[in-house]
């Protein structure tokens, strides 16, 4: 088993390392603006250079762009909450990815829990990296392990899970 590096803040921000240069997680933004500046703060001190933010206008979360420091690009790419987009979407999302990974940056992907969606992008991630469906589903759940979501099932059933299972089919 591969080891891998802990998020250390899961208390303040719900996050799990996929490789060095990818965390994934949940909405960095809070009702309290003290407490997303926190949230931020966090993710520029890890070194995420790019967030690839999953929600969509209909999740009710506050912006925290204005939080953002100018060294942490932010880039939508909208999945409706519990559901999937076409597979050209799943595709540019995981192009920027590999992009800002390829200039040496390190990105950090959300939705608003860091589960679904999240987990769903990941799972299109690493399976793009040559991992196969069960392993991909077991290094996911490896890298949640411990976290205060790890509880919370991923990738179970429904269109998630459809189209993740389509995106490894020959």
């Amino acid at each position: 088993m591969t080891t891998h590096p802990t998020w250390p803040h899961d208390r303040q921000l719900h996050a799990w390392w996929v490789t060095p240069d990818l965390l994934a997680g949940e909405y960095p933004g809070d009702k309290r603006s003290d407490a997303a500046r926190a949230k931020i703060d966090l993710l520029s001190d890890a070194g995420v250079t790019a967030i690839v933010d999953l929600t969509t206008r209909d999740d009710p979360l506050l912006p925290y762009a204005e939080h953002l420091p100018d060294t942490i690009a932010h880039w939508s790419f909208p999945i409706p909450d519990l559901g999937v987009i076409d597979n050209a979407g799943y595709d540019a999302i995981l192009a920027y990815i590999d992009d800002e990974i390829a200039r040496d940056g390190r990105v950090y992907v959300h939705c608003w829990g860091g589960v679904g969606r999240t987990s769903t992008v990941v799972a299109c991630w690493l399976g793009a990296q040559g991992l196969d469906l069960q392993s991909t589903l077991d290094r996911i759940d490896e890298l949640r392990s411990g976290t205060r979501k790890s509880h919370r099932q991923f990738l179970q059933s429904g269109p998630q899970r459809r189209l993740v299972e389509s995106r490894f089919i020959d």
